[in-house]
């Protein structure tokens, strides 16, 4: 740049008088001036992109929580994009992180560390809070002609127990759980069965006492969890449902942290987590409509292991009350379909009206759990005398205890279930007995303090 701004290029004024071919030099030496300054702005403006473009990748790095490195995610995206570009300027169009990661699932093989960028990529979007991305994940991942395909790839990682992978089967695990809500089982070939691979878990004999500790169970006991997660999700279809019902094996590695006793047999702490998802999903397939729901009940109650383990957890002082009002609705809905038969620990509708009564005229039990038996009661003594009969029967202060949650209590819903009791009890029961005086009185003297002022 010096050298073009004087006039003589470097040649004296003296030097071009005596040498007439200094004057042939001049318009060389400005052609070669012009590229080494044209060389040197290129040169700066490449390494202040190649500077840039670092800072990008890092602050994409740090905002989704991924790696920075030479072979990070965010590196090997943007050097494929540059390459492309260079190429085919056309190439950019239409091109994203989400794009980039769907194309590296779907066409490597899950053990590539294409694949484990791509899951990375698409995990970290998934934890982020950029509704668009989502919907085009979405859009891909549940809405196109290769979704199934890349599904049935992660559910394939999501299965693999292994501690050099461990981070992987966890992300691609919570990609399918995160958009588990769209995905239809019939249109998936394959899930199922891979699903079902992840509720593979030994839960009898030595082996589980011998691997209590190790990291080997703890990474199996996650991917169970998953699984669970993922299928209690699914289960919001009936379509799905159906298919879990006709899948074989399936509803018994469901339930096997039940009929397994882990929470009494192991340990409460380590388990719960596993145990109540099994029982979410469970309290969801017993309440299933038409054949599929017929079906599944049967099958729930002839586990007879599962149904002795959900008829403890009540009695248990160790197991959280989340578990025991599971346990009550389980068993109240496999009470209320008369088509089946209870397991010799619950073997009548008789015996668990009794055990509902234990429950909820309890005063040391959780509110929330004797709320849950109250509403058990309530539909168990709908329709049937028998149990009318029970529960004044077998404890004679329960109309006292009802009368004064119908008072007192300060929520409604236990005033209203109160209520339906009293009502079923006062329409049920025949016998011309105290009981029935009992009743007769609080009919007229409580019901109408109670019903008075809400007509007001």
């Amino acid at each position: 740049r010096f050298r073009l701004t004087r006039r003589d290029l470097g040649f004296g004024m003296a030097n071009a008088a005596a040498d007439g071919g200094a004057n042939l030099q001049k318009p060389a030496l400005r052609v070669l001036y012009l590229m080494a300054l044209a060389q040197g702005v290129l040169y700066f403006y490449g390494m202040t992109f190649i500077t840039t473009g670092r800072k990008m990748e890092r602050k994409v790095a740090d905002k989704y929580n991924l790696n920075y490195g030479a072979k990070s995610p965010v590196r090997e995206y943007a050097v494929e994009t540059m390459a492309g570009c260079m190429k085919d300027p056309s190439f950019v169009r239409g091109r994203n992180m989400v794009t980039h990661a769907i194309g590296l699932i779907e066409s490597s093989s899950i053990d590539t560390d294409n694949f484990i960028n791509g899951v990375r990529i698409i995990d970290s979007l998934v934890q982020s809070q950029l509704q668009g991305h989502h919907a085009l994940m979405r859009q891909l991942l549940t809405g196109s002609a290769s979704s199934s395909h890349i599904l049935v790839k992660l559910l394939e990682a999501a299965t693999r127990c292994s501690p050099t992978q461990n981070n992987i089967t966890k992300s691609a695990a919570r990609i399918v759980e995160y958009f588990a809500v769209d995905i239809h089982l019939k249109k998936l070939p394959g899930g199922i069965e891979c699903i079902s691979d992840m509720l593979e878990l030994s839960t009898t004999g030595p082996q589980l006492e011998q691997f209590k500790d190790t990291l080997k169970l703890d990474q199996c006991m996650e991917m169970l969890h998953w699984g669970l997660k993922i299928l209690r999700i699914l289960a919001a279809h009936s379509d799905n449902c159906r298919v879990i019902c006709d899948t074989e094996g399936l509803l018994s590695r469901i339930m096997a942290p039940m009929s397994s006793d882990l929470l009494h047999r192991i340990d409460h702490e380590v388990w719960h987590s596993v145990v109540e998802e099994s029982m979410q999903l469970v309290a969801l397939l017993v309440v299933a409509p038409g054949v599929t729901g017929v079906r599944l009940r049967r099958e729930i109650s002839g586990n007879k292991e599962a149904v002795t383990t959900m008829d403890s957890i009540p009695k248990c002082s160790k197991c959280k009350p989340l578990l025991q009002i599971m346990a009550i609705k389980i068993l109240s809905q496999l009470a209320f379909d008369k088509s089946l038969s209870m397991s010799t620990s619950v073997a009548s509708r008789e015996e668990l009206a009794k055990y509902m009564l234990c429950i909820f005229t309890d005063d040391n039990k959780d509110m929330s759990v004797r709320k849950s038996a109250a509403q058990a009661l309530a539909m168990l003594c709908v329709e049937s005398q028998s149990i009318a009969v029970v529960i004044l029967q077998a404890d004679g202060n329960v109309v006292g205890v009802l009368k004064d949650m119908l008072l007192h209590s300060k929520e409604n819903e236990s005033r209203i279930n109160a209520a339906e009791i009293l009502a079923h009890l006062y329409n049920h029961y025949t016998y011309d007995d105290e009981y029935l005086g009992e009743l007769n009185k609080v009919i007229k003297d409580v019901m109408p303090k109670v019903i008075n002022p809400c007509i007001k």
